[in-house]
């Protein structure tokens, strides 16, 4: 089911009815010629399509939000003034409703509720005029010379919420109403979009200086009241992407675009900007700026007068005044604040306490400088909002209050100042902040994001909904907002709109993982997100991967165990619960436990009440013992965290001393207590150097302390070897020295002491060792070499690479390298410790297998990547059929070596061979060498291999999915008539019978359904492939396949994209993708495309030099980036190689038609057409803008009419 957001355009005539009973005929004639006349060019006009007509009525869908209520204020002018001469009795007179929303696409139909409320704005427009609802009111915004009066919230029929409603006013006469006197008419505003100016400094950790810089023109322009410009959030979801202007102008509705680049070396810069017309792509003005990094706010003073002027827009004095205040005199402190505001786009713990340190050195630099303190108080915001780090309710006024006694009107500042009101549940005062920073800016992230947390905290759904909405709206990239309308419309039973949320959430958490994939907080909303929609294996995957970014985190602690919740986990969802609710803040307490649906499963259970007592005892154990004992030793609470409390200590001795005795009271009150209800702390002690910032304290000296920590024991304390020599023999203690320690994020070994605070039990050893919380070791498998000096052996240590990637990626207790990456390497001569740097890995192991006749040596090795040592090797001299053996001891001694603890299931997971049979898995490898190879001999070759696989052993569920894929390629490519739909279903099948979980299978089942046109069965079985491979292949080709098929080209060439990202040796999706963009019309990405398809065909050539496709589809890439006469020389060697396969006839004829070559296309054509593939007939035949050259020569519309 394809969706997709659009602007919709509902018209119908008032009193039809009325009009047809006076006069049918005459009613029917000149509505026909009203449309002939206005409607329909108006439409035409301003890019709109007519979706369907209702008699007297109808739908009409535009690309734009701005085109839509254009087209309808023109329609409607130009009815009244051919209704002036008309009889009122008489005049034929529209309502118009228009409305953006999600619509679903069946053909050239749209459904939805998108459709639905543009239908109920139009019922209840004034006759003559239009309603639109708040959404196209706040799209539309200052871009169109209208007026828009509200109407207040309406309930529409069969519309679940109430929706806001705008009719807008006409009376400002069209120039067709002054008979061309345009000077009693003002102007239309010129409307313009900044597109994010281009990074060129060759250093990506510059990107935050060309944002500032952008973002600071579009702030600027926007003071201007002559023009109309697009916001920050809209304009940055082009950043990074080759775009067509005449394409960016279409689809804001704007005038103008601006463009430009910037290039920051030492003291100097370099920025260029461009304005250019939507309309023509034509340049009205460019210009280049050398200067000194201290003129950076002159150059943005003078673009933006350049394009003013450029627009002959008049600029008031008040506006002129505006544009000269720089924020800052000072350039460094500028440049902190744009760094700042780099790191909290990225959304982490680290990285906005990252962002609150840069805004902190701003404000040090430049102590009136208003929007550092914005920024700081952002920082604090979204640290204590989802970290709990708790700067204090105080801190974020007093830091708020700062900003806005320098400027009130920065939004943020009020926003920020509204959320640390609403954590004080001084409700009413919040409210007024957060109205005050949307007045202020109504694009406001920050304004609606908090202020919809808040009302989640006051249990008003309602209105936290529709503020998520707009949050969701104003910044197109954010997963969070989205992400938390889930549970907000489940708890309203509005279930269509949950899902809805939750697959928009889902899309946008992937793109975030994609880009920070450290990032846990879109692991695990995107988790719940998937369980909304029933893909429960999926969702734990997710929740898996949030937990092992960050195991302690209690924010994710929460999320994860509410994703248990829904899935019926319910004792790992307590087991969670139970761990984080002593450390969990303020929202957490009175907001989210209160009001999460998430969390209903959990409610009558005698476990949950057992969370609230412990609640209540905790609170007691701070105040009667913990908080005591460090009043007592002079310490200083600095914060509460997510994982306990952070104190400071003016010496070692009385940090060492209130550990301790907290510890020993700890004990003494758990001794009556029942084990599994006991409160029990580790503690870390360490001393170091810290920086100060207010009331907090950051650095390594901090950093220490947390992972000390972390390793020690339950109801113990870890020390430093620095602590340990500064208390000396000052106290009664003992230390046990637990060696040196790599600690997560800290750079150098820290040498590690336990304090025994009494004679330590027997298997208090055992505990210690036990508590180490070090990161999972990351490792890389390189590809084996194939020492039996036969090239066609390469199959089988190919095999054995992949089947220990995948042995050891079933270790929880291991981070592997997954196998596409690691065969990037396969036949080059590498250093260990550049692949490991290259991969961000600890360990590499490389190995070779020498195969001869029944005999097999294979040899291992695992090595240090920091030092190149060698941990581990060995040497296997077997018969072949101990292959399984030989790769699980493997396995199981690099597990070893690492120390890494197995668990029962994983071991039970790799003993499992996939057949008992060596010779049915080496027939399986082989089928799998031939399949690379890409041509229909062999596809054949391949298929028999698995089918020599299968008769071996019957019950090889990866042989009958290589089976299904060899018929799937073969269907797809060839005309065969050996291989139907029905073989390919009926082969999947029972590779899914006897493994339900092969992605491969679900892949082939979904490209045979999609060759019999079961488009909605085809994309289940597509996207439950990825979902149980993520990296999938033949999942994501085929899709995209199946995609192109259907004319769905922006869904393909994504798709297509993945798959050149799966498999860095691919080369036929990138050349797919060159004839998808230039069908998009998206010239960059084209050629950007063919470069890397010719490089990959290269490489695949130096490998495989009989591959006759990839010659051929090489030279249709070349053709592409003007180099012909390669171009010939590779086609000429494609057709050398195999003259008789279709596929390299179909592309010899593409290249030719676009060399100009007409008749020798046509030649091969002729040729290609009778034994033609489906794919060719009714997809590429159809949609290969490599044959638009052909298209209206007698003899290519013979082709079409041979097959229909």
């Amino acid at each position: 089911m394809e969706r997709r957001l659009t602007s919709i355009l509902a018209a119908d005539v008032a009193g039809y009815s009325r009009l047809t009973s006076q006069n049918e005929a005459g009613t029917i004639a000149a509505f026909k010629t009203l449309r002939k006349e206005l409607v329909d060019p108006k439409i035409s006009e301003h890019h709109g399509r007519i979706v369907k007509l209702t008699g007297d009525g109808m739908l009409v869908e535009f690309p734009s939000v701005v085109s839509a209520v254009a087209c309808a204020g023109d329609i409607q002018r130009g009815m009244r003034t051919r209704n002036a001469q008309i009889n009122p009795d008489s005049r034929i007179e529209f309502r118009i409703g228009v409305n953006i929303g999600d619509v679903i696409v069946e053909g050239d139909d749209i459904l939805g509720d998108g459709v639905n409320v543009a239908a109920r704005l139009e019922g209840i427009a004034p006759v003559g005029g239009i309603a639109v609802s708040q959404s196209v009111r706040d799209h539309v915004g200052n871009r169109l010379d209208l007026t828009f009066e509200d109407m207040g919230e309406r309930r529409l029929k069969n519309i679940e919420r109430p929706i806001r409603v705008y009719s807008i006013s006409l009376d400002t006469p069209s120039p067709a109403e002054t008979d061309g006197a345009a000077s009693a008419k003002p102007e239309e505003k010129p409307s313009i979009a900044v597109l994010p100016f281009i990074n060129m400094s060759g250093d990506p950790e510059q990107e935050y200086f060309s944002d500032g810089i952008t973002e600071d023109i579009i702030t600027d322009l926007s003071k201007v009241s002559g023009l109309s410009v697009v916001g920050r959030n809209t304009a940055f979801t082009y950043k990074g992407k080759p775009v067509k202007v005449p394409e960016v102008a279409k689809e804001l509705g704007v005038d103008f675009v601006v463009e430009g680049s910037v290039r920051k070396a030492g003291s100097r810069v370099r920025v260029t900007g461009q304005l250019i017309n939507g309309k023509d792509d034509r340049h009205v003005w460019a210009d280049r700026y050398d200067r000194d990094l201290t003129d950076i706010f002159a150059i943005q003073d003078e673009i933006t007068h350049a394009i003013v002027e450029q627009l002959k827009v008049k600029l008031l004095p008040q506006e002129k005044k505006h544009i000269a205040q720089t924020p800052t005199d000072n350039v460094e402190a500028y440049t902190y604040y744009l760094r700042g505001r780099q790191f909290m786009q990225r959304h982490s713990k680290s990285n906005y306490q990252l962002a609150r340190r840069m805004f902190a050195k701003a404000v040090e630099l430049d102590p009136l400088y208003a929007r550092a303190y914005a920024g700081i108080a952002d920082c604090d915001s979204f640290l204590f909002l989802h970290y709990h780090l708790e700067a204090s309710v105080d801190t974020i006024l007093a830091t708020s209050a700062k900003a806005l006694s320098l400027d009130d009107k920065l939004a943020e500042a009020h926003a920020s100042r509204g959320l640390a009101l609403s954590l004080d549940r001084r409700h009413d005062e919040a409210t007024s902040e957060f109205e005050r920073a949307i007045t202020l800016d109504r694009n406001s992230f920050e304004g609606h994001y908090f202020y919809g947390r808040a009302c989640v905290t006051q249990g008003k759904l309602e209105r936290a909904a529709e503020l998520f909405e707009r949050a969701a709206e104003n910044k197109p990239d954010d997963y969070q907002s989205v992400c938390l309308l889930i549970p907000t419309y489940r708890a309203l039973d509005r279930q269509s709109d949950s899902e809805r949320a939750a697959r928009r959430g889902i899309e946008r958490a992937e793109r975030e993982l994609t880009i920070h994939p450290e990032d846990a907080r879109a692991a695990y909303l995107g988790a719940s997100a998937l369980v909304t929609l029933g893909e429960g294996d999926r969702a734990r995957e997710w929740a898996a991967r949030a937990l092992a970014i960050d195991p302690d985190d209690v924010l994710i602690q929460y999320n994860v165990a509410c994703v248990y919740s829904q899935l019926g986990d319910v004792d790992q969802s307590f087991d969670l619960l139970e761990r984080l609710l002593p450390n969990a803040g303020h929202e957490l307490r009175r907001g989210w436990i209160k009001h999460d649906s998430d969390l209903d499963p959990l409610r009558s259970h005698p476990r949950y009440r057992k969370i609230t007592s412990t609640l209540a005892a905790l609170k007691k154990l701070r105040a009667e013992l913990v908080d005591r004992k460090i009043a007592e030793h002079q310490g200083r609470i600095v914060k509460l965290t997510g994982d306990g409390l952070l104190v400071e200590f003016p010496s070692v001795v009385s940090a060492v001393t209130c550990a301790a005795d907290v510890q020993r009271g700890m004990r003494a009150r758990n001794f009556a207590v029942p084990q599994e209800q006991r409160i029990e702390f580790r503690m870390g002690v360490n001393v170091g150097d810290v920086i100060v910032e207010g009331g907090d304290i950051f650095g390594d000296g901090v950093n220490v302390a947390a992972r000390l920590e972390s390793i020690a024991p339950v109801g113990g304390i870890a020390v430093s070897q620095t602590v340990r020599e500064h208390v000396g023999k000052r106290l009664d203690l003992r230390f046990d020295d637990l060696g040196e320690r790599r600690l997560k994020n800290i750079e150098q070994p820290v040498r590690v002491y336990s304090i025994a605070l009494d004679a330590p039990s027997s298997n208090a050893g055992a505990v210690v060792a036990a508590a180490n919380g070090e990161d999972k070791p990351s490792i890389a498998v390189l590809p084996f070499i194939n020492m039996s000096g036969d090239p066609e052996q390469e199959y089988f240590s190919d095999g054995i690479t992949e089947d220990i990637i995948t042995d050891l990626s079933k270790v929880s207790g291991l981070s592997v390298v997954g196998r596409n990456t690691a065969f990037t390497y396969k036949g080059k001569s590498v250093e260990v410790s550049e692949v490991a740097k290259r991969l961000g890995v600890d360990f590499v192991v490389e190995g070779s297998v020498r195969k001869a006749g029944s005999r097999v040596r294979v040899t291992g090795q695992l090595i240090n990547a920091k030092d190149d040592r060698h941990v581990w090797a060995d040497r296997y001299d077997r018969d072949l059929t101990d292959i399984f053996v030989i790769q699980d001891e493997i396995t199981h001694a690099i597990v070893e070596q690492l120390k890494v603890k197995l668990l029962p299931q994983e071991k039970k997971s790799i003993e499992q061979t996939p057949t008992d049979s060596v010779e049915a898995y080496t027939f399986y490898l082989k089928g799998r060498q031939f399949m690379e190879r890409s041509s229909e001999a062999y596809y054949r070759l391949a298929r028999q291999m698995f089918a020599k696989a299968v008769e071996l052993d019957p019950l090889y569920a990866r042989a009958y999915a290589g089976i299904a894929d060899c018929d799937s390629f073969l269907l797809l490519h060839y005309q065969v008539e050996d291989v139907t739909v029905e073989d390919i279903l009926a082969t999947g099948a029972k590779a899914l019978a006897l493994d339900g979980k092969l992605a491969e299978a679900h892949s082939s089942r979904g490209l045979a359904l999609s060759v019999e046109k079961r488009y909605d069965e085809a994309t289940v079985e597509f996207e439950q492939a990825i979902a149980l491979d993520p990296n999938s292949y033949e999942g994501h080709y085929f899709y995209g396949r199946a995609c192109f098929t259907q004319g769905k080209l922006e869904q393909a060439a994504a798709l297509f994209e993945r798959v050149a990202e799966i498999k860095p040796d691919d080369y036929q999706s990138l050349i797919l993708l060159i004839q998808i963009y230039r069908s998009l019309g998206r010239d960059a990405d084209k050629k950007s495309a063919a470069r890397r398809g010719v490089e990959r065909a290269e490489r695949n050539l130096a490998l495989h030099p009989d591959n006759a496709r990839a010659a051929a589809v090489a030279a249709g890439a070349l053709v592409t980036l003007g180099e012909k006469d390669s171009a010939r020389e590779w086609l000429s060697r494609a057709l050398a190689i195999d003259p008789h396969d279709i596929y390299t006839q179909y592309n010899s004829a593409c290249i030719y038609a676009n060399l100009g070559e007409i008749e020798r296309a046509l030649d091969l054509l002729e040729r290609v057409i009778p034994h033609a593939g489906h794919e060719l007939k009714h997809g590429w035949i159809k949609y290969d803008s490599d044959l638009d050259p052909l298209r209206s020569h007698p003899r290519f519309q013979k082709i079409l009419e041979l097959i229909g």
